[in-house]
């Protein structure tokens, strides 16, 4: 497997700035880009060093730009058994916690595998690109979250057209975000948060607060057939079972593509007695009702 190169791209009162994990041409390209558009960048060529200069510098960055690498344990994002990087798992943390803008891959390799490419959104990546124009587009939207401009609201836009995704505006969690303070609830009234088709990016959803909690379902990302659904049904009850502790009940159903819970697939025995042990106190299923 080739990994490709990984970049982050901050902003800070100085301006943007961005720290790249990268080999040289994949630098030169990003960074002659990010110059174009007014943003400064630092260039690590191992995990060890990109890690600890995010460390020290986390608070400052706005987003990543992850390609794959090429020297396992010194410049890839993935272990062998494809496990996020040390520099990956802290890129994701502060993705999470709304440090980061955005993260996206620069890669050709995982831009023509759709089964790596999903792998690395299922990881927390935004999106997967492998061109100047792409990256452009990516760090138009992260401007424009820099700027304030996600307080209007504007969509995410994903453009696939040739084999270039083109990302702008906003996270999930940044398109909610806005229109939270517009929730209000009169007395005695209930509120219901509701979601769906999070396909392993969950993580990334903004939860605002109230009284009962909805997942309709599509929390798993079966887009290849290799895919283990029954892992990505662990992972998404740990994050359900946390939103959950912030209200009275929550409630969760299968979309059409968790079939790790549907009784015509044999992964369904898995993922049913994963199901029993892994909802929340407060939280339920609902099935065909």
């Amino acid at each position: 497997l080739k990994l490709c190169n990984v970049c982050v791209v901050m902003g800070c009162a100085a301006g943007p700035r961005a720290i790249c994990l990268a080999g040289k041409d994949t630098a030169r390209i990003v960074g002659g880009v990010a110059a174009s558009r007014g943003w400064e960048m630092d260039t690590f060529s191992t995990t060890e060093a990109a890690l600890s200069a995010l460390t020290l510098q986390g608070g400052v960055y706005s987003a990543a730009v992850c390609a794959l690498g090429t020297s396992m344990d010194v410049d890839t994002i993935f272990s062998r058994k494809g496990v996020p990087s040390p520099f990956l798992q802290h890129v994701r943390q502060l993705r999470a916690a709304a440090a980061l803008c955005g993260v996206c891959v620069f890669s050709k390799t995982a831009r023509d595998s759709p089964a790596l490419r999903d792998f690395c959104e299922s990881c927390g990546v935004d999106v997967v690109l492998n061109s100047a124009k792409s990256f452009d587009m990516f760090l138009e939207g992260v401007e424009t979250l820099l700027h304030g401009g996600h307080e209007t609201y504007p969509p995410l836009r994903r453009l696939v057209k040739r084999g270039n995704m083109l990302w702008k505006g906003a996270s999930l969690r940044r398109q909610v975000a806005p229109i939270r303070e517009r929730l209000v609830s009169g007395p005695g009234a209930i509120r219901f948060v509701c979601l769906s088709d999070t396909h392993m990016k969950h993580e990334l959803a903004y939860i605002p607060p109230g009284d009962v909690l909805v997942h309709a379902g599509d929390f798993t990302s079966n887009y290849h057939p290799d895919t283990d659904l029954v892992a990505h049904l662990a992972t998404f009850l740990r994050w359900f079972a946390l939103a959950a502790q912030k209200f009275k009940f929550a409630i969760l159903l299968a979309g059409n593509h968790d079939t790790c819970l549907d009784p015509k697939y044999p992964e369904a025995v898995k993922g049913r007695e994963l199901l029993a042990q892994g909802l929340p106190a407060n939280g339920g299923y609902l099935e065909n009702s």
